[in-house]
Parts: C-alpha cells; sequence; structure tokens
C-alpha cells in the first residue's frame, strides 16, 4: 500500500521533469534558440496551476507532448 503511494507521488514529480524537457525539445525544434527553449520548458515545467493535485485523464494527457516529440 505504501509502495502504491510512493510510486504515484515519483511519478507525479517526474512529469514536471519530463514536461518541461519535451517542451524545450520542441520549442528548440521550433524556434532553433536554445536559450529561448531553455526558458520556455523552464516556464511550462513549473506552471503554478500544474502544482494542484491533477485527476488521472489531465495526468495523461500531460504526457502527450512527450508522445508526440517521441
Amino acid at each position: 500500500m505504501a509502495w502504491d503511494n510512493a510510486a504515484y507521488s515519483l511519478l507525479f514529480i517526474a512529469t514536471f521533469a519530463l514536461n518541461g524537457f519535451a517542451m524545450f525539445l520542441l520549442a528548440r525544434e521550433l524556434t532553433g534558440l536554445q536559450p529561448a527553449a531553455f526558458v520556455g520548458g523552464l516556464i511550462y515545467g513549473l506552471l503554478h496551476k500544474r502544482l494542484t493535485p491533477l485527476p488521472l485523464m489531465a495526468f495523461l494527457i500531460s504526457l502527450i507532448p512527450m508522445a508526440i516529440d517521441g
């Protein structure tokens, strides 16, 4: 039971970094500017509204940028 909570918490925390990285890759591909892509990924990864608890469907939808980027 405790492992379920720990695994969920770990995955939830990992989504911040992974979504920020996916946005960095997308912005770098679109703009070609690495510093601008870094700032964009940082802002997207640390959005305040993502800090509220997310329902499962919203969590799965947040993984779409990574799936699209490959």
